[in-house]
């Protein structure tokens, strides 16, 4: 989580020179992030809700992520935007505290729910049919109420730890690899399964042996799987790419910092103070702002119900007022004629 590398003491606020042009950058940069948040991961929870297709358990895996990210951009990020507003070298107590439950939690949500997403998508590839009778709407709320319990769990161990700094090795050590080798780990292997099944099963449609069903609409079947396909290799690399180099930099440093400090004795203040705003303040919120584009634009029923969504509820607002313009204009000037031609009859 990116409270813990933050805490390091290579990287601590006490020994990095803070320059003005880099901080203000870092600060503008983390309003964008907030408002990219909360506004991509509002139009994602809203539209599930609206949109009664999208009522289905996998949906709600994604709608769990968007609260978690969602939290991010309300809690966390905004409270890290106060101690860069505030330097200081000793933070209060209690703001401490609460920061670091909260990031905690939301950024242990954040995670263990990508995790989970890769495994349903896993399941839902290779046992199309088994998932179909096994995964319903309350075996989805346990498992995200099994998310939000792990998550709880991180919290509160993240705020057991007093103060805004944690040079626990043993500590952040676990925390690393619970919270994102290990899941890193497991989405890589999973998409790879995924885009190995996805592969295997066009090579069998290309020999007719899914049937003759498939056989009779071969033609077909090959284009929409080769589409599939790239889709899949397409959401997939992104995925991996968006999580890795969000979140690696961040848990490499922290390591390197515990175990290997003689590595970053050599960097400049201003380079450590360039590494600790890019890799520990902006990447790891930035993933927040990577989960809704990814797991809902790049999904096709989310695309085609984000767009119904704003046409209905943002856009109909401003057509509307452009209507009713239209019309008074068209009253007013019907009016005005009216009024002439009565003053030509009366002449």
């Amino acid at each position: 989580m990116s409270s813990t590398i933050s805490t390091g003491k290579n990287f601590s606020n006490h020994h990095l020179h803070r320059e003005k042009p880099l901080e203000e950058t870092t600060r503008v940069l983390l309003f964008i992030i907030i408002f990219a948040t909360v506004f991509g991961n509002t139009l994602v929870l809203l539209t599930t809700w609206k949109d009664k297709r999208l009522h289905q358990p996998n949906k709600y895996f994604i709608a769990c992520l968007a609260v978690a990210d969602l939290l991010v951009g309300l809690f966390v990020v905004p409270v890290r935007l106060h101690m860069q507003l505030n330097m200081a070298d000793v933070q209060p107590l209690s703001l401490c505290q609460f920061w670091m439950l909260v990031d905690g939690f939301c950024e242990a949500a954040s995670i263990v729910t990508l995790t989970v997403i890769s495994v349903d998508r896993y399941f839902k590839i290779s046992y199309p049919f088994k998932y179909r009778t096994w995964m319903d709407t309350s075996k989805s709320r346990i498992i995200i109420a099994n998310i939000w319990l792990i998550s709880f769990v991180a919290g509160v161990i993240s705020k057991a730890y007093f103060g805004c700094r944690n040079e626990n090795p043993v500590y952040l050590t676990v925390i690393s690899v619970l919270f994102f080798f290990f899941p890193s780990i497991t989405i890589i292997l999973m998409y790879t399964f995924i885009f190995y099944i996805v592969h295997k099963k066009r090579k069998m449609e290309r020999k007719g042996k899914l049937g003759q069903s498939h056989a009779a609409s071969q033609d077909n079947s090959r284009g929409q799987v080769l589409m599939q396909e790239l889709k899949t290799l397409r959401m997939l690399s992104l995925v991996v790419f968006s999580f890795i180099l969000c979140w690696g930099p961040n848990f490499s440093l922290l390591l390197i910092s515990l175990y290997t400090p003689e590595y970053l004795s050599s960097l400049t203040q201003m380079q450590k103070a360039v590494i600790h705003n890019l890799f520990v303040v902006i990447l790891p919120s930035f993933n927040s702002i990577c989960n809704p584009i990814i797991y809902a634009c790049c999904d096709r029923k989310y695309n085609k119900a984000f767009k119904q969504f704003l046409a209905n509820n943002m856009f109909s607002d401003f057509f509307s007022r452009q209507q009713s313009t239209q019309m008074s204009h068209i009253t007013s000037s019907r009016k005005n004629k009216t009024d002439i031609e009565v003053g030509n009859r009366k002449e």
